[in-house]
Formats: structure tokens, sequence, C-alpha cells
């Protein structure tokens, strides 16, 4: 015959069996039961790189002759309405701001060069540039010129 105190284990091991037991499905069945979070992003990969061909051998597409999508975005953005003075305006140059060397207006609305004039083709405006030893490139919306440091315009707008 088996003495109480085996008894006592047994019932007692038994009992934290079953209960381990259905706690342990009782997390199971929920988290089959949820539904898969959907992402709030979505990843896209690249597929394919390519190199063009030399800028200076490329010929050049006036600024809208080019087929633009179209798109329900309307072009002019609503003037904002303010009551009161935006506590963040800049209204003063800062002492700590360097002089400018060269200085020249890039492409915008009525800029002309050697392909032609620029006519801004959405608001607000994407500009681009990126500076090398010699030259300046500007990129806006789907508009593209190249500058010298010193303003000249070398290529563009195309």
């Amino acid at each position: 015959m088996a003495s109480p105190l085996r008894r006592f284990l047994a019932a007692t091991a038994t009992t934290i069996a079953v209960t381990t037991a259905s706690v342990l499905v009782g997390f199971a069945a929920p988290a089959q039961a949820r539904p898969t979070p959907r992402p709030h992003s979505t990843m896209r990969y690249q597929e394919h790189n390519d190199t063009s061909a030399p800028l200076r051998s490329m010929a050049p597409v006036p600024v809208g002759t080019a087929p633009r999508p179209t798109d329900s975005i309307p072009h002019m953005p609503q003037q904002p309405v303010a009551h009161r003075a935006d506590p963040v305006v800049q209204t003063s140059m800062s002492a700590a701001a360097p002089t400018p060397s060269a200085s020249f207006d890039g492409l915008g609305q009525g800029f002309s060069g050697p392909q032609g004039s620029f006519s801004v083709t959405g608001v607000p405006p994407d500009p681009n540039a990126a500076v090398g030893a010699n030259q300046i490139v500007e990129v806006v919306n789907t508009g593209v010129a190249v500058f010298s440091k010193t303003g000249a315009t070398l290529y563009g707008p195309a």
C-alpha cells in the first residue's frame, strides 16, 4: 500500500501536469486565432541596375516635350490661412552663416539655358543638386541642368 506522502506527491504532480497542459493549450489557441498583422509599408527590391551613356553624348529633350504622367494631385496648393504669426519663421540672418563666394539662380520658373527655357512642373518643386570638382548638377522635378561653379549654364534645361 502506498504511503500518504507518496499519494500526496502523486496527486500534486498530476495537478501540476494538468494545469500546465491547460495553460499551454490556452496560450496556443488564441495565438492561432489571431489574424496576422498587415504590414504598414511595402518592401520593394531592385531588379536591375544600369549605367547610362555619358550626359555629353545624349541629345537633350527640351523641357515640356516628353510625355508626362497624369496625376490627381492639384499642382497649386491652397494658401494657408493664418490668424497669428508663425513662431518659427526666421526674421534675421545668423552671424554664423558663411558668406557665399559665388551665388547664382538655378532651375526655376522662367530659367533659360542653351537647350531652352524651364517651367516648374509641380508644386512644391523637388530640387536636388550635386557638386563635383568643376560642375554643379541640379535636378528639379523632371528638369536637369549642369552649371559651372561660376554659374554659367553648360547644359540644360532638359
